[in-house]
């Protein structure tokens, strides 16, 4: 039996639930869910198995760490990440959140301790300097269209 077969997530207990909540997929996207004594290497260990057999590639470089659980444990994992570009068996020199800072998964955004509404404040003065310099021109209504679709829509 494959060593990572003999180990498994306990996942996260979800209040209602039967089931522990271990892993999210849509479409090429992964979301897996660990807990402090999980083994990042177990992961890997499976998601490498998937891959040879779908034929797919894991895209290391996409990935991004958001550390849960305790708020000690995720300063501590924080704090050694950022100091030594590593923790545990986890991936080396990937992304990982710090406790104010949201990532998007599936335009969700997700995180420990950010402001709500932080994650859209860029995207909005984008919006709204778009709609000054257009009250400015003379665009036509086509012209209009476009730009709300490259700009606004995108």
């Amino acid at each position: 039996m494959p060593s990572w077969q003999c180990r498994r997530s306990p996942g996260f207990e979800i209040p209602g639930l039967m089931e522990r909540l271990k892993a999210t997929l849509f479409a090429d996207d992964t979301t897996i869910y660990l807990a402090e004594g999980d083994d990042f290497a177990i992961l890997q260990s499976i998601l490498d198995t998937w891959c040879t057999a779908a034929k797919a590639k894991f895209n290391i470089t996409k990935t991004e760490i958001i550390p849960i659980g305790c708020k000690d444990y995720r300063l501590q994992m924080i704090s050694t990440y950022k100091d030594t570009g590593a923790w545990k068996a986890y991936p080396k020199r990937v992304h990982m959140a710090g406790e104010d800072e949201a990532v998007r998964i599936l335009g969700a955004f997700f995180g420990n301790d950010f402001e709500v509404g932080a994650p859209w404040t860029p995207r909005l003065d984008k919006v709204e300097s778009a709609l000054k310099r257009w009250a400015k021109g003379h665009s036509t209504i086509e012209g209009r269209r476009h730009a709300i679709s490259f700009t606004i829509g995108g």
